[in-house]
Formats: C-alpha cells, sequence, structure tokens
C-alpha cells in the first residue's frame, strides 16, 4: 500500500474513533437517576454545540438540561481527560523506561499527590484556586514535590540506570504510604476522607476541573506527540539514539518531567485511578501499534472510553450508592491485565 494511502487510512480510523468516544459521551450523558433518550441527549448537546434548536426537544424540560450540561457532561469530560492522560502516559512511561510494566503511578507521584491532599483533609490548609478544591490543589502540589524529590534522588545520567529511577519513584511511593498511614493513624476522625480519596473518583466533576486540566492535558498531549519520533528511536538502545543524534538522558528527563506535571494534575482533579495507564497501551501493542506517534493519540482515545465506561458503571452500577471508579478500574483492569499478560506470553512462544 502506498504511504499516502496508510496515512489516509490511519486518519480515517482515528476520525471514526473520535466518532465513536463522542457518541458513547452522549449516550452516557443520557443515563441517570433521571433518563432521557440517546437521540434527546443527542439533539441537547447539538443545540448547546450549534445553537439549532429542535423542535421535539422545545418543550424538554429545563430541569433534564440542567442535569445533562451542569452534572453529566462535566463529569463524563473529567473521566476522558483523565483516562487519555493516564494511558498517554503510561505508553510513555513504557517506552522511555523499555518495560512494560511501568505505569503513571509508579514513580510515586500519585502517592506524593495523594499525601498533599491527605495534608489538606486533615489541616484544612486554604489552598483552591485555579479551579481546583483546596483539596485536589493540594493534591496538585504534592505531585509536583515528589517530581523534585525524584529529580533530586535520581541519578541524573539515565543510560543503563533507568532501573535506578524507578527504584527511587518505588521509594517514594513507599515514604509517602507511610506518612499517610501516620496521619490517618493520629486523625481517625478524617480516616474515611482520605481513603475514599485515594480510591479515586469524578462525583466532585464541575467545569473549572475540566478546564484545569484540558489547558495541562492539550499542550502536555502535543509536546509527548511532538517527541514520538524520538521515543521510538530510543526503544532501539540508547547507543543506536546517541549515533543519530538523541540525546537520550536529556529526553528521557523531560518526557518525566512533562508527563508527570500531567499525573499531577489528573489525581488532583479524581484521586488515584490505577491500571488505566498499565492495561491501555498493552492491549494496543497487541494489536501490533508499536509507533509512538499512533500509539500515543490511540492510548488517548481508547484511556478515555475505558474511564468513562468504568466511572459511569460506578454511579450506575448500585444506585443510589456511587462505587470509587478506582476500585471500578481494578475490578476490570486485574483480570483484563491478566489476559492480556496471557495473550503476550503465547505469542511469544
Amino acid at each position: 500500500m502506498p504511504k499516502s494511502a496508510q496515512k489516509k487510512a490511519v486518519y480515517t480510523v482515528f476520525l471514526l474513533a473520535a466518532l465513536g468516544l463522542l457518541l458513547l459521551m452522549i449516550l452516557f450523558a443520557s443515563l441517570g437517576s433521571s433518563e432521557i433518550s440517546f437521540r434527546e441527549s443527542f439533539l441537547l448537546f447539538i443545540r448547546k454545540i450549534t445553537g439549532y434548536q429542535s423542535a421535539s426537544i422545545r418543550d424538554l424540560d429545563a430541569v433534564y438540561e440542567t442535569i445533562v450540561f451542569k452534572v453529566r457532561w462535566p463529569r463524563i469530560l473529567l473521566s476522558a481527560l483523565v483516562g487519555a492522560a493516564l494511558a498517554q502516559v503510561g505508553a510513555a512511561y513504557q517506552s522511555i523506561f523499555m518495560n512494560s510494566l511501568a505505569d503513571p503511578h509508579i514513580l510515586g507521584i500519585s502517592s506524593g499527590a495523594a499525601f498533599g491532599a491527605s495534608l489538606v483533609l486533615v489541616f484544612g490548609v486554604p489552598l483552591a484556586g485555579f479551579g481546583l478544591t483546596a483539596v485536589g490543589m493540594g493534591g496538585f502540589i504534592g505531585g509536583l514535590i515528589a517530581i523534585l524529590l525524584l529529580y533530586l534522588l535520581s541519578p541524573k545520567k539515565m543510560q543503563s540506570e533507568t532501573s535506578r529511577i524507578l527504584l527511587a519513584g518505588i521509594a517514594l511511593a513507599s515514604l509517602f504510604s507511610a506518612l499517610m498511614s501516620l496521619l490517618m493513624l493520629f486523625n481517625r476522625e478524617k480516616l474515611a476522607s482520605i481513603y475514599y480519596w485515594t480510591m479515586g473518583s469524578f462525583s466532585t466533576a464541575s467545569w473549572d476541573k475540566v478546564i484545569f486540566l484540558a489547558t495541562i492535558f492539550f499542550p502536555i498531549s502535543l509536546l509527548l506527540l511532538f517527541h514520538a519520533p524520538e521515543l521510538n528511536i530510543i526503544l532501539s538502545g540508547d547507543e543506536e539514539a546517541e549515533s543519530l543524534g538523541v540525546n537520550s538522558n536529556k529526553l528521557r528527563w523531560r518526557i518525566i518531567f512533562f508527563a508527570t506535571i500531567l499525573v499531577a494534575a489528573s489525581v488532583s482533579v479524581s484521586g488515584v485511578v490505577g491500571f488505566i495507564g498499565l492495561i491501555v497501551p498493552h492491549a494496543l501493542r497487541l494489536l501490533k501499534i508499536h509507533d509512538l506517534r499512533l500509539l500515543l493519540p490511540a492510548s488517548g482515545i481508547l484511556g478515555a472510553a475505558f474511564a468513562i465506561c468504568c466511572d459511569s458503571f460506578a454511579r450506575l452500577a448500585i444506585p443510589p450508592t456511587e462505587i470509587p471508579v478506582g476500585v471500578v478500574t481494578a475490578f476490570f483492569g486485574v483480570p483484563l491485565f491478566l489476559s492480556l499478560l496471557y495473550r503476550s506470553g503465547q505469542e511469544k512462544i
């Protein structure tokens, strides 16, 4: 197949996938305790975007419109952004560390964010800003502090030493987890709040949080995609990368810096949501998608869809009780990840 035809086919697939993701969002925006039909949800969406007024929904109760656009859509978009962010970061981490088990939470950033949020929950520090609550801002700052500590504790030259930075991240995660345990031990009245936040939830979604995360997600996603050709090169080894003019050490630290900011921002708005960044890139690689120029955007779309489905299951499965979304991603993620590991092992045999 000519290269131009291949590009056209790839663009067509991504366009269809993006359209499918949009339809999935519209579908779940119609579901809840106050149900409306998919058709009405679709027409409401069209009216909000274009201003077109359909006669068939002109008399739809304004309460429904408020529920859809002030409650459901912010939550759906926030879950999509978090899922896309974690999946893309997982793909990037697995590439720079050349380790298929690397995920967005492995470097201790999520644990740092959780500790920062826990401090705010316990001491009530007034940190609200940028569309985040005080707890969310505490989580974001905690994640940024974790990045700084990771840089200080890790070897600055990572050629052939990527395992050391992973070990430094695991040590940081253990440290922050121990500090959180101390907080919960001496502040038992706050234990439930801290524990619930660490399990992840989109129940406090708002348009402010969507805007905050979007302003970080889109620029960093573009930066990761811009570096995709270089990431493809370092997969062949540091020596070959150096011979082709790619500074592997600087590239890795650049990716770590940008990606971990995205992780910190994601955790600050949702709490800790696991498995998305681990299983989504794995699933795509089993479909023979290895080129980072394709893997990164594909991970974003599939990660967004997976997060939306998990969050919708969390809020709809046992009404009126809501399951923490981190529990749902683990519930579906663990067997899926094990099956992916089994399949990849069978292929190697």
